[in-house]
C-alpha cells in the first residue's frame, strides 16, 4: 500500500465520511492533488450534495432500495454524479417520478438536471394529469412506466398529493414573495416555467398554512 492508505481506509472505517479538511489532517502538509492521487488508489465515492465536499469508501454505504446511502448530512449515490443517480433511477422506476418525488428521495434540486437529461434524449418527459412525471425514454419502458402510474391506487396519489417536501415549500415562499399578486394557479404556472414540477393541490395546501388564503386559490 502507498503511504498514508492504511491509515485512510482506518479513519474511513471509524468515521464512514471524510471532508477535505479531515483528508488534510490525515495527510498533512501535502496538495489537494496529493489528496485526491492518494484517494484514486482506493474505492471512493464522492456526494452528490454539498458541493461533492464529502467522501467515503465503497464498501460502507449501506445503500437504501434506489441506490441513495444518507449519513450526517452528506448523500451518496450507488451511480455516483448527481446526473448519473437521476436517469438510472428514472430509467429503471417501475412508474416513473415527478420532480417532487425525486426531490423527497434525493434531498437536492434536480430540475436542471432533469432538464438537461431530457434534452439530451436519456430520458423523457411525459404530462400526466397536470403534473410532469419523467420517464425512461425507451418507447416500451415509457408505456409501461405511464401504464404502471395510472394504474396506482388513488390512496397512494392523495397521500403523495399532501406531502410537501421543504425544498418545495421554499419555492412556493420564494416565488410568493416574489409576486404576492399571484394565485397559487399562478405560482405553480411560474415554477412549472422553472422545470419545477409541481400539483396544484401542494401549492394551495402551503398557501393555507401560512396565511396566504387572502389569494385565490383558483
Amino acid at each position: 500500500m502507498i503511504p498514508y492508505t492504511k491509515e485512510l481506509i482506518k479513519q474511513f472505517k471509524n468515521k464512514k465520511i471524510l471532508n477535505m479538511e479531515e483528508l488534510k489532517e490525515i495527510i498533512p502538509n501535502r496538495s489537494r492533488s496529493t489528496i485526491m492521487r492518494a484517494l484514486a488508489k482506493l474505492d471512493y465515492l464522492t456526494s452528490y450534495n454539498n458541493a461533492g465536499g464529502y467522501y467515503t469508501l465503497k464498501d460502507i454505504p449501506e445503500f437504501d432500495d434506489v441506490g441513495i446511502w444518507k449519513y450526517n448530512g452528506a448523500n451518496f449515490s450507488l451511480y455516483g454524479t448527481l446526473k448519473d443517480t437521476v436517469s438510472n433511477i428514472v430509467k429503471n422506476s417501475d412508474a416513473g417520478y415527478t420532480h417532487s418525488e425525486l426531490t423527497e428521495i434525493l434531498d437536492v434540486r434536480t430540475h436542471n438536471t432533469l432538464l438537461d437529461l431530457v434534452v439530451s434524449g436519456e430520458i423523457a418527459r411525459e404530462t400526466f394529469k397536470n403534473t410532469y412525471v419523467y420517464v425512461n425514454s425507451g418507447p416500451d419502458d415509457k408505456k409501461r412506466q405511464l401504464e404502471e402510474r395510472a394504474n396506482k391506487p388513488e390512496a397512494n396519489e392523495k397521500q403523495s398529493e399532501i406531502k410537501i417536501h421543504p425544498f418545495i415549500l421554499n419555492e412556493v415562499l420564494q416565488a410568493s414573495i416574489a409576486h404576492p399578486e399571484f394565485t397559487a394557479r399562478e405560482i405553480r404556472r411560474c415554477l412549472m416555467k422553472e422545470g419545477i414540477s409541481i400539483d396544484i393541490k401542494q401549492v394551495e395546501k402551503i398557501f393555507k398554512l401560512h396565511g396566504l388564503g387572502k389569494k385565490k386559490l383558483h
